[in-house]
């Protein structure tokens, strides 16, 4: 546990000056005069931005976790962490998958004309963390503190666990695969896949 609770905190002390740079670079690049590069440096920028709340929010209380063998920070830091994981993991998620596929766009239509205006760099962003949280629903929901049982006549330690019957996970996993990260990987599949085929057709 000690050797985690080390790992989580080297990866605070190299994570947030990281990011931290990164965003002033990013934040610097948003306002770049191409739409695609202004687009592409403003999901750089939700990414820094979640990456910032994940060690912000979700490291520190992973380190505190294990200095202890149970649960001991209460139920709101335990829905609450877990959310945040989540959401930061999926908006991170998500803002890849645009990238790159803007980034397909650009090469297979280069002249398609791309939103430049600020309100639709927002947009963009804000959807990507509408994605996140829609993501983390269960969590806020159903994450909590429990009691687990113990030996016979001994107290059960507590624990923070994501409350979910059998058939509440199978339906909650079958969703996240099926409407959260199938449509990302198909369309990630087939965007590659014509970048292949322009690539192997393209006159020589």
């Amino acid at each position: 546990r000690l050797i985690f609770a080390g790992v989580c905190g080297l990866i605070l002390l190299a994570g947030l000056p990281a990011n931290r740079l990164m965003l002033l670079v990013a934040g610097r690049a948003s306002g770049a005069p191409r739409p695609l590069l202004a687009l592409t440096n403003s999901l750089m920028v939700n990414i820094t931005l979640s990456d910032l709340l994940f060690l912000a929010c979700v490291v520190p209380v992973l380190l505190l976790s294990f200095l202890q063998p149970d649960w001991w920070l209460g139920p709101i830091v335990c829905t609450a962490s877990q959310a945040t994981n989540n959401a930061t993991m999926f908006c991170t998620f998500y803002s890849m998958v645009a990238t790159a596929l803007l980034r397909h766009m650009a090469v297979a239509w280069p002249d398609v004309a791309l939103p430049s205006s600020r309100g639709a760099h927002l947009l963009l962003c804000g959807a990507m963390w509408g994605l996140g949280l829609t993501a983390s629903l269960p969590n806020w929901l159903f994450q909590r503190v429990v009691v687990e049982e113990g030996a016979v006549g001994a107290v059960g330690a507590p624990a923070c666990l994501l409350l979910l019957s059998p058939a509440q996970a199978s339906c909650y996993f079958s969703l996240l695969g099926a409407l959260a990260f199938l449509p990302c990987m198909l369309g990630l599949g087939c965007s590659f896949s014509h970048v292949g085929w322009l690539l192997w057709t393209r006159p020589r």
